[in-house]
């Protein structure tokens, strides 16, 4: 991804694998075979789930991708004060990339470059407005299929779409701009981790649509 979305992120992405860590040990992974739809499935399915109704679980899956979407668009914003809170956590007052190595290094180093840019072109800051807005109104389409899952679905198909195209994005664009490898593996993840819940959905209204 750009530059521009990795600063965006670099906080958020700390606490999110974190909390990922725990939400996998806590998960169920089955194997079925749903003899309605006729394929095999393989889906993680989290113990709260099962109580839920079919469409309870849908708008909880959505849900999961508005606040996604609503999180990185609006940490998008205070670039600079993110940076700098995290560097404080991961270095302490030592700032200077060239100290450390690995993580800390490449955090260090994108704060550096962010400080430089704002004190001389403030302005480009703009275009990571515009970055944090354009999150901001995909979560919104969002809510359609959340309301009418099945009317909607085809909304849901398109995030699906979007989410394998971090993929060329995130290897074409990442090592033309400098981006180390194991940072766009970190990309693609989120990627990853918007299809999951969106096909989850996508089954659930299936199976809904063929029950009615």
């Amino acid at each position: 991804m750009s530059m521009s979305f990795l600063f965006a992120n670099a906080l958020t992405r700390c606490v999110l694998a974190e909390n990922l860590t725990a939400w996998i040990g806590s998960a169920r992974f089955h194997l079925h075979r749903n003899f309605t739809i006729g394929k095999w499935t393989w889906l993680p399915i989290p113990h709260l789930l099962a109580p839920m109704t079919p469409l309870r679980q849908i708008r909880l899956a959505i849900l999961i991708v508005i606040f996604g979407l609503v999180l990185s668009g609006v940490t998008a914003f205070p670039l600079l004060h993110e940076l700098n809170f995290l560097s404080k956590i991961l270095a302490g007052a030592a700032t200077d990339p060239s100290a450390h190595t690995g993580f800390v290094q490449w955090i260090l180093r994108v704060r550096e470059g962010l400080e430089e840019t704002y004190k001389h072109y403030p302005f480009i800051a703009y275009g990571t407005d515009w970055l944090a807005f354009a999150h901001l109104m995909i979560a919104a389409f969002f809510v359609l299929p959340w309301r009418d899952p099945v009317r909607y679905a085809g909304v849901l198909w398109v995030g699906i779409f979007c989410s394998l195209m971090i993929f060329p994005l995130a290897f074409i664009c990442g090592p033309i701009r400098g981006i180390p490898l194991w940072w766009s593996v970190i990309d693609c993840s989120f990627g990853v981790f918007c299809i999951l819940p969106l096909w989850f959905a996508l089954r659930k209204i299936r199976l809904i649509s063929i029950e009615t």
